[in-house]
């Protein structure tokens, strides 16, 4: 129901050039020097279309073909199809705003997301190739949303931020996704980071992305759409099962696909892709690292002001009050289950990302950061750390920097580097700990195995900052060493033999040069007249 066919080259004469076999008339005039009114039945069919896609190199051919489209797409600006497509999309979204899935037509959330596809497909390559101002200008900065609205009215950028924000903070926790609904919020969320994204290819100077720009000014999304990010980072929902399709006996045997944007996203294009948590969770790392202009980052703020929705820390084992993050019962407080973030972290702490992520919490919020000192299971986070600390040996020395800093924030606690030094933390086994067989372990063990391990291998390196930092985190708990692993003993005792011989060392060429600088500083006093 979903299918329209389209049969002739987009691109025509130049298709088996420029276009790679890729075929849609719609997307072809769209593209063009010819303007296409809103009320235009193309636009019906490009929420529907199918595209060809020759089978042998596809990814290639749509590369090629979407770079090319988007740049037919700048070029031919003036004839305002670009600012027609948001405006669909912006439509589309909007009967789709609602947090019962149920009740939206399923067709208008295939169409949304194909909407949405061809706007995040087209904005990737403007956002490489046009600068912030440029860009504005290209996606109606200067234009209203609708025609015949008042000249304050918002423009259009400014509707299409509101758009895919209203829809990702409607979400709600009650109501499952189906594989659309949760398919679109994951290209919304995917749309929003390639809008942010042009600080990642324009020279600074130039400005920072217009629609990042507006959501720092637009305080009324702030504390909802932390919320909403919050939450679906937290229940970290799987993406629900795609429906049963066939391709029939033609499509088969036919050398090429002819399959709707969705499904050339999913299926032909896949890659690696992210989950709806996950893209969330960058989303949240792009609201409160921006740095504005204007030096105040609400993002941020709400982080900081965060509180905690369960009960007190000596009642952890029962059930919480409010696992899902929601704005408090005063209208200006975000409020979210710490419980639940901490969990949500241990899970997800197998990259760079929810390390980052984890590192902004502890630093802006300190009630969430003195929960986590208190937690009763400080193993949950601090071995998934230890554990990305050990396999970032092989990786440039940047991944570990973050890894370093966030265990020293938590090693300037003593009861902290107490308790991970008790029995209470011990380790059966350390299965990915392939050096030799560890059984027996508690956390702190491990952790002065692992920063003496990654000091070593830094001395090739000579970092600086790598080694200060596993000095200062050992110098932390080393008051609250006990029941130290014989291995853990061993290294340690071998750090010492070490850093006793470069001291020694550095004392003895001190010497040296202290004798040299004597020799010189006489034989040019004595040969002075």
């Amino acid at each position: 129901p979903y299918r329209v066919i389209v049969g002739h080259v987009m691109g025509g004469g130049q298709s088996s050039e420029v276009w790679g076999g890729v075929q849609n008339d719609d997307l072809l005039h769209l593209a063009g020097d010819q303007p296409v009114s809103f009320d235009d039945p193309i636009w019906s069919r490009i929420c529907s279309c199918d595209i060809y896609v020759p089978k042998r190199g596809a990814r290639e051919a749509a590369e090629k073909a979407a770079e090319h489209w988007a740049s037919e797409l700048s070029r031919n600006s003036s004839t305002g199809n670009y600012r027609q497509l948001l405006r669909h999309m912006i439509q589309m979204l909007a009967r789709c705003t609602s947090g019962d899935h149920s009740k939206v037509a399923e067709h208008d959330v295939v169409g949304a997301i194909n909407l949405v596809l061809l706007v995040r497909t087209a904005a990737k390559h403007h956002v490489q190739d046009l600068p912030p101002d440029q860009l504005g200008e290209l996606c109606g900065v200067r234009e209203t949303a609708w025609k015949n609205q008042r000249s304050e009215s918002p423009s259009l950028l400014e509707a299409v931020c509101d758009a895919v924000a209203f829809l990702l903070m409607s979400d709600s926790s009650q109501q499952q996704h189906t594989f659309f609904s949760y398919l679109l919020h994951a290209e919304c969320a995917s749309l929003l980071l390639v809008l942010f994204a042009s600080e990642l290819t324009q020279p600074l100077q130039q400005g920072y992305s217009p629609f990042l720009e507006y959501m720092m000014c637009k305080h009324v999304h702030t504390r909802a759409m932390m919320a909403a990010l919050l939450r679906q980072f937290i229940e970290r929902e799987p993406h629900p099962p795609p429906p049963s399709t066939s391709i029939g006996l033609l499509g088969a045997l036919s050398n090429r696909w002819h399959l709707p944007p969705w499904r050339l996203q999913t299926e032909v294009l896949p890659g690696a892709p992210l989950s709806l948590a996950d893209r969330c969770s960058l989303l949240l790392l792009v609201f409160i690292n921006h740095s504005s202009p204007k030096g105040h980052n609400p993002y941020k703020a709400e982080l900081a002001g965060m509180h905690d929705s369960d009960r007190p820390l000596a009642d952890e084992a029962g059930p919480s009050q409010q696992e899902t993050p929601m704005v408090g019962d005063d209208g200006h407080t975000l409020v979210a289950s710490y419980n639940a973030i901490h969990e949500a972290l241990a899970i997800s702490l197998v990259d760079d990302r929810a390390v980052l992520l984890l590192y902004m919490i502890l630093y802006t919020n300190h009630g969430f950061l003195n929960y986590c000192l208190a937690k009763s299971e400080p193993e949950c986070i601090l071995v998934p750390l230890l554990k990305l600390l050990y396999e970032s040996q092989a990786r440039q020395p940047n991944n570990k920097y973050m890894l370093l800093i966030v265990l020293l924030i938590l090693s300037q606690d003593a009861m902290y580097c107490s308790n991970i030094h008790s029995l209470d933390c011990n380790l059966d086994s350390v299965p990915w700990f392939s050096d030799r067989i560890l059984s027996n372990i508690t956390v702190g063990s491990l952790a002065v195995t692992l920063l003496i391990r990654t000091f070593h291998s830094n001395l090739r390196l000579q970092d600086s900052f790598i080694a200060s930092n596993c000095l200062a985190v050992l110098a932390n708990m080393a008051p609250h060493f006990k029941q130290l692993h014989p291995f853990a003993a061993n290294k340690l005792v071998r750090l010492f033999e070490l850093l006793s011989k470069r001291a020694d060392s550095l004392a003895a060429k001190c010497n040296r040069e202290s004798a040299t600088r004597k020799i010189i500083n006489a034989a040019i006093t004595h040969s002075l007249p």
